[in-house]
């Protein structure tokens, strides 16, 4: 589990990025977290493994606090971090040596790393990239490869900080069907992005804005109940049709229902 516990953390001057923050995020889930920009989700991002510590209260992975440094190693194999832009977290020349690099830095054995990148490779599709370097690769695929990376080391948690942000359409949709896949297989997705379509692939949407968490709950929930737009976040397409034609939207979430009502009507 990762906990925080009344966090505040702050940059220069005591002006507060994120105040009194209190959630937890257990094993399993798909949490979307969403907010304009520049209202501190990449910082909780950083908070959740150790890259930040808290200024004021504490946030815990698994009871360890990220606060002792003799704890953080541990942490980052326990939550594995996606950013934004893939050329961040390059630091090798091919693919296979980005995979090799982190199981390094875990000491997982030797005679265990080719079933590890092999594995991985495979559950995101660049298995035929191995030996690829990263500057011959798209942009989706070096996203592909990062998680790939990660998955390696075998993390409870992984964090995508706006990680499709940076890609075009089908790159998106490729980076959110692993996403879906492998929280289908038991690993925890935290996925911080300003695009609210993306957000209601989510089970639990938590809204911070100016650095305080607003909201906690489900995507549905928030659509539905939330003034959005006065915050300046964006309705997903599916409320905006069902407000144009007037037509409730239900909790699945799916304009194509939708769609199959209005012609039911018609």
């Amino acid at each position: 589990m990762i906990m925080f516990d009344q966090v505040s953390f702050y940059y220069k001057n005591n002006n507060p990025i994120v105040s009194s923050l209190n959630f937890s995020i257990t094993e399993q889930e798909y949490v979307a977290l969403v907010g304009q920009n520049g209202c501190g989700k990449s910082t909780i991002a950083k908070l959740m493994n150790g890259l930040f510590t808290p200024k004021k209260g504490s946030v815990e992975v698994f009871g360890m606090k990220t606060a002792n440094n003799s704890y953080i190693q541990s942490i980052r194999k326990h939550v594995g971090y996606i950013f934004q832009n893939p050329e961040n977290q390059f630091i090798t020349t091919s693919v296979l040596d980005e995979i090799v690099f982190g199981l390094e830095n875990i000491r997982v054995p030797k005679e265990e790393m080719d079933e590890r990148i092999n594995r991985t490779l495979a559950m995101v599709g660049m298995s035929s990239y191995k030996y690829a370097m990263p500057q011959y690769l798209s942009g989706g695929q070096k996203q592909k490869i990062a998680i790939a990376a990660i998955l390696a080391m075998e993390p409870s948690y992984i964090l995508f900080d706006e990680a499709t942000s940076m890609l075009d359409p089908k790159g998106r949709q490729d980076i959110l069907a692993i996403m879906r896949q492998l929280n289908q297989l038991g690993i925890t997705i935290i996925h911080i992005t300003h695009h609210m379509e993306e957000a209601l692939e989510a089970k639990r949407l938590l809204f911070v804005h100016k650095g305080e968490l607003l909201f906690d709950g489900s995507p549905f929930q928030f659509f539905t109940t939330t003034p959005v737009t006065d915050y300046g976040l964006d309705k997903p397409f599916v409320f905006r049709a069902s407000e144009a034609l007037n037509i409730p939207v239900d909790s699945s979430l799916d304009w194509r229902k939708l769609a199959e009502s209005l012609w039911f009507l018609h």
